[in-house]
């Protein structure tokens, strides 16, 4: 299941280890259709911390981050931005990211 990520726990969140953290909203047709993936993504994963934001609910870390569309997913490795995508990704494109950082 994934993590419920907010404005006060991020940085705790992906300052160690591999992070993936979906950046969404509930009325966002697109990051609806990514959420199984995400949920999907951290049961296939269990050495990687995957959250979802909702970006209505939090809006420092995305403003910091400078997100802008929805649905965007920023996996870190220490705190380190590895990989940022917008809009759909698939499972398999996310499954690639995280096994580059994982071998």
């Amino acid at each position: 299941m994934s993590i419920k990520i907010t404005d006060a726990n991020f940085d705790g969140i992906i300052n160690e280890g591999i992070s993936l953290i979906d950046f969404k909203t509930d009325w966002c047709g697109p990051c609806t259709a990514m959420s199984p993936i995400i949920d999907q993504i951290s049961e296939d994963y269990p050495d990687v911390k995957v959250g979802k934001m909702d970006v209505d609910e939090n809006s420092e870390i995305p403003k910091k981050l400078g997100i802008r569309s929805i649905p965007t997913i920023i996996v870190y490795n220490n705190g380190e931005i590895i990989e940022r995508k917008v809009g759909i990704v698939s499972k398999d494109q996310i499954k690639e990211i995280l096994d580059k950082q994982l071998s």
